[in-house]
């Protein structure tokens, strides 16, 4: 079927010529886009579309942008990812419910100090997430996995990075006001291996030890926070703190074998490069030495049968077979495992729960 050509205009060709140009555009079948192209005609339907203007950049609202910065300074944070804030406060909660255990401490006084607790880990796990990436910056931006951080990737500042963490210290100071001064003297101390650890990857092939110390440290504080420094007993708490060390060192050497091909290019040590295809052997005994001081410290504090049982024997059982099943060379696999230890993590907190409300209940 023939297409109709669309009527035209020009100032200097009479009407009559619309003849002509239909003749022709039938017999060559071109297109009326084509001529007008040709010869500067434009169609009378298409008239204003000459003078259509290609639209101006239009500017996001203040709602949109501010969304767009709370977002970036999340992913800065670590906040959609809590597996993080859940391996840090675990410790906290051992060393709360075996205080709380010793001294037969009340739901209310335990129930406040776990959740400034939480609280208190949120803040201190996403500072110390701002601190590594400020030190890490440039390395990041070289790590496959860490590119895209925001830091890494310049969507955030330094400035703007160094002001986020300046608020989360101050909330987290808020919150360390409200514990018992010895506590607190406990709590300033726990900031110099915070601030050290980012640069321990430069330095030395054990920054999972310095890790261990400064995540682990939730299992010093929590027992004096619920019950003075005149309970403190070092006996239940120096091993529980140990355990709470070779734990850490543990998964987070199953965590850096992710990073080891891209660490050797940027010159990152760590224990997944200093002990290799020995790794599994170390990681043995590690959880043989996290066992044995976590046994250590219940039976310090008189612990029941239900501490043991759930407790201790769960984690064996938990810790071994992730062993046994990890794969070191496969990052999405040692991912993860790293993220099943929160898991580990709150059997130990429910085992000493129940250890505790059972023996409020017989008493």
């Amino acid at each position: 079927m023939l297409k109709t050509a669309p009527r035209i205009y020009h100032p200097f060709i009479p009407t009559r010529c619309q003849l002509t140009y239909t003749s022709f555009f039938k017999k060559h079948s071109v297109s009326s886009l084509s001529l007008r192209q040709i010869f500067g005609y434009r169609s009378i339907s298409g008239s204003n579309q000459d003078k259509t203007k290609p639209l101006a950049a239009v500017k996001k609202p203040l709602f949109s942008r501010l969304s767009e910065r709370i977002n970036a300074y999340a992913h800065l944070s670590r906040a959609y990812n809590p597996t993080g804030t859940f391996l840090l406060y675990s410790p906290c909660t051992w060393s709360i419910l075996m205080g709380a255990y010793s001294v037969n401490s009340s739901m209310f006084d335990v129930c406040k100090i776990l959740a400034l607790f939480g609280a208190g880990s949120f803040l201190m796990r996403s500072a110390g997430c701002v601190v590594n990436d400020l030190w890490d910056r440039k390395l990041d931006a070289k790590v496959e996995r860490s590119k895209s951080r925001p830091l890494a990737s310049k969507l955030v500042s330094v400035r703007e990075a160094v002001s986020v963490l300046g608020v989360q210290l101050t909330a987290s100071l808020g919150i360390l006001l409200q514990l018992n001064p010895y506590t607190i003297k406990l709590g300033v101390a726990s900031l110099l291996p915070v601030c050290i650890y980012p640069a321990m990857k430069r330095v030395t092939y054990y920054p999972q030890v310095v890790l261990g110390l400064t995540f682990g440290y939730g299992a010093v504080m929590g027992w004096p926070a619920l019950v003075g420094e005149a309970c403190m007993n070092w006996s239940v708490v120096a091993p529980l703190y140990l355990s709470t060390v070779s734990w850490i060192v543990l998964y987070d050497t199953i965590y850096a074998h992710q990073d080891k091909r891209d660490d050797v290019k940027a010159n990152i040590y760590s224990m997944a490069l200093r002990y290799g295809e020995n790794t599994k052997p170390l990681l043995t005994g590690l959880a043989l030495f996290q066992l044995s001081m976590l046994t250590t410290a219940g039976i310090c504090n008189n612990q029941g049968l239900l501490f043991y049982t759930v407790g201790v024997a769960g984690t064996a059982y938990r810790m071994l077979s992730m062993i046994y099943k990890v794969n070191l060379d496969s990052p999405k696999d040692c991912f993860s495992w790293f993220k099943t230890n929160s898991n580990t993590g709150y059997l130990i907190t429910a085992a000493i729960a129940l250890d505790w409300l059972a023996k409020a209940y017989t008493s």
